[in-house]
């Protein structure tokens, strides 16, 4: 589909996840005073949905969008510092695998329907930085709770064993990103037929929530789900759709 020369849409991802942590605190106990850092990773799927994506800016030209559902997986790292041996905030950064994101099939050029071919991207990926609160509702251990403060053992009165809950609210910055075609041989319906676009996926807010279980003082593993609602989609190409920031 020659001649079109911005695409700018809307994509969102929901983000779930099943992770594992090693607590830092835990594994090397009293070396961080009251600060829990741990390190984790993930797996799990990314359901990525893009919007209808406008061409050259003009309701009378248009790409549908689609939503494509992706293993995904991600890294991290982070502290969490309690305020009661229930309640701790939680700081965290996490590089997220998200999968591909896909164009939708049908178009609408100077007002014309047409079949096209779907672009597809390479993997999408984002950094992530959030802050949140765990609710802790394992119970304490007795030695630790018992212990003279000042002791080792009195670290781990901050440690609760069990299940707890967390919310997360954050920011999520997008990396560079290429569009390819599906069909790239067919000259009826390709979209870039056979060139490829450089382009990114955006910023966004990313707001999450969860449930875990801390094993022992040094491991945990939660399952958690999280949304990033306001990706944009946007960038130029000379001759084809492009998509990303």
């Amino acid at each position: 589909v020659s001649g079109l020369i911005f695409g700018s849409g809307n994509l969102d991802s929901t983000v779930g996840m099943a992770n594992a942590y090693v607590q830092l605190d835990g594994l090397l106990p009293g070396s961080f005073g009251r600060f829990q850092p741990y390190v984790d990773g993930g797996v799990g799927f990314a359901r990525n949905h893009l919007e209808t994506l406008s061409i050259n800016a003009t309701p009378t030209n248009s790409l549908a969008g689609a939503t494509k559902t992706n293993f995904a997986w991600g890294l991290g790292m982070g502290f969490a510092y309690p305020l009661s041996s229930n309640v701790s905030l939680d700081f965290g950064y996490r590089f997220l695998n998200l999968g591909p994101m896909e164009t939708g099939t049908s178009a609408v050029g100077i007002g014309t329907h047409f079949v096209a071919s779907a672009a597809l991207s390479d993997d999408v990926t984002v950094h992530t930085f959030t802050a949140g609160l765990r609710w802790n509702f394992g119970p304490v251990n007795a030695l630790a709770a018992n212990a003279p403060n000042g002791t080792a053992p009195d670290l781990f009165r901050w440690i609760p064993n069990g299940t707890y809950i967390r919310g997360d609210l954050g920011a999520a910055f997008g990396n560079k990103i290429t569009f390819s075609d599906t069909e790239p041989n067919n000259p009826i319906t390709c979209l870039l037929c056979g060139s490829s676009l450089n382009a990114r996926n955006g910023n966004s807010v990313t707001v999450g929530a969860g449930i875990g279980y801390r094993i022992n003082p040094m491991f945990r593993a939660d399952a958690t789900v999280d949304d990033m609602p306001s990706f944009h989609a946007s960038a130029s190409s000379g001759s084809g759709f492009a998509a990303g920031t």
